[in-house]
């Protein structure tokens, strides 16, 4: 089916479409969310315009980084831990999974909090972009909100290594669902005729 500006958002990529936040099975997927503020084709989702953009083409050593920092690194992941929190009581123990990626001059970690499946995400060896607030616990540098992506060929760069779109969002939807949403439709259409007059 060839994807057209009158199409439904959920035509674009069904999979990720029908992406829920959280693990509540019953809770409505992308597609169904951005329809209850009327974002129902691909041509109202390409017009739910970028609030701002973060400029993620700019790559630093992991050895010149300084907490506080915003940055994005090129690194290889050198090592994949997963634990469980220490106990406490009236609470559950929660995963955590941790890679360290290393870029020949110093290694960094990006935790992630009760997402267990992140522990096979990652394969040692694998060459990543990162990108996110370096801030030092410890002896360890950690990036926190971190965007990582595999560096594979056949992956498209959708949130590093680009001028990245920062999407409004709204309760129910991740901001990287909308621009996975977007990026998938623009790869899809082609060139979209500019609605303007030449002469203008």
């Amino acid at each position: 089916m060839t994807l057209t500006l009158d199409s439904t958002v959920r035509d674009i990529h069904p999979r990720i479409a029908a992406r829920r936040v959280g693990r509540n099975q019953n809770a409505p997927g992308a597609h169904q969310v951005v329809a209850e503020i009327d974002i129902v084709t691909v041509r109202q989702l390409l017009h739910h315009y970028p609030r701002t953009y973060i400029d993620r083409t700019r790559v630093t050593p992991i050895r010149d980084l300084r907490p506080g920092q915003y940055a994005t690194i090129l690194a290889r992941v050198s090592n994949v831990e997963k634990r469980m929190s220490a106990f406490r009581r009236g609470q559950r123990p929660k995963s955590i999974v941790t890679i360290t990626l290393y870029d020949g001059t110093g290694a960094v970690k990006i935790p992630y909090f009760n997402q267990p499946w992140k522990e096979k995400q990652f394969v040692k060896g694998e060459e990543v972009s990162a990108a996110g607030i370096l801030e030092r616990r410890g002896r360890d540098l950690q990036l926190k909100q971190a965007e990582v992506e595999s560096l594979k060929d056949e992956d498209e760069p959708i949130h590093t290594r680009r001028m990245v779109p920062v999407y409004r969002a709204t309760e129910g939807i991740a901001v990287r669902t909308i621009r996975e949403l977007v990026f998938h439709a623009l790869q899809q259409l082609g060139n979209i005729a500019d609605p303007l007059p030449k002469e203008l």
